[in-house]
């Protein structure tokens, strides 16, 4: 492989990290999972990033976690951070605590711990091309890097489970009708179209957006009561913002609002 194994880019307050192991359909390897999670940091700790893109090179969005260079390692008798799967995970981990929405763009094979990667992410543009499988059980293996948390919560249990007992190979339309993406474009325009979804959210009222976000990120685990709770605790932050002042005034000035993330 020449290159790093992942490209970042940002553009209109949008970072896009992108998986560059074309020739591996972007397998990710330990350290390549590793490099995933530290290009995503930034957007952590950088408000100028309000939105990520997460995308693959080429023929693949990521193909898992690559299989076969040193064989199956057992996980008995070892702390989670011995364990070869503690990168993927911690992926899936600051992909659903970043409090800024990220976009997959699945441009080809989301599969293994990469359909787990974009099933962690808030919305899924795939390609025409694109194809999904939770192939784990098809190499003796168990779902891991949250699976089984996000798939059953976009699909429902029973379809979830079919596709994580079956490891089936499900094309782009399928995924659509099941849940599983959100839309599909044409090959040519996944890029275009994923970052203009991704900037749209980087340009509203940042605060209200992230706040938003959680509120359905934590839904499930959430009573009516601990809901409305958190709903009262957003609005009273959303409400101490420079951008609610200036949406009020849009609206009643009858002109689009001009947000600054404050």
């Amino acid at each position: 492989m020449s290159g790093p194994s992942v490209l970042t880019d940002v553009r209109d307050g949008v970072l896009t990290v992108t998986i560059n192991r074309p020739e591996r359909l972007n397998a990710a390897d330990r350290a390549t999972a590793a490099a995933v999670r530290d290009a995503l940091l930034p957007a952590k700790e950088d408000d100028g990033i309000r939105a990520v893109v997460l995308t693959g090179t080429g023929r693949g969005f990521c193909t898992g976690a690559e299989l076969g260079a040193a064989g199956p390692q057992p996980l008995m008798s070892r702390t989670v951070k011995q364990t070869p799967l503690y990168e993927y995970g911690q992926v899936t981990q600051l992909i659903d605590t970043l409090d800024k929405p990220v976009i997959a763009a699945v441009n080809g094979m989301a599969v293994g711990a990469g359909l787990s990667w974009a099933t962690a992410c808030d919305r899924r543009i795939a390609a025409e091309s694109a194809r999904f499988a939770a192939i784990f059980v098809r190499r003796g293996l168990a779902p891991d890097a949250g699976i089984s948390y996000f798939l059953p919560r976009l699909v429902g249990r029973s379809t979830a489970t079919h596709l994580l007992i079956s490891g089936e190979i499900i094309d782009a339309q399928q995924a659509l009708a099941a849940g599983l993406a959100d839309e599909v474009v044409p090959d040519g325009e996944l890029p275009a179209r994923a970052h203009a979804y991704a900037a749209a959210l980087a340009a509203g009222a940042s605060v209200a957006v992230n706040l938003a976000r959680r509120a359905a990120r934590t839904s499930f685990e959430r009573t009516l009561s601990s809901a409305l709770e958190y709903e009262t605790w957003a609005q009273s932050i959303a409400q101490s913002t420079e951008d609610v002042r200036e949406g009020i005034n849009a609206f009643l000035e009858k002109r689009t609002p001009r947000f600054k993330g404050q």
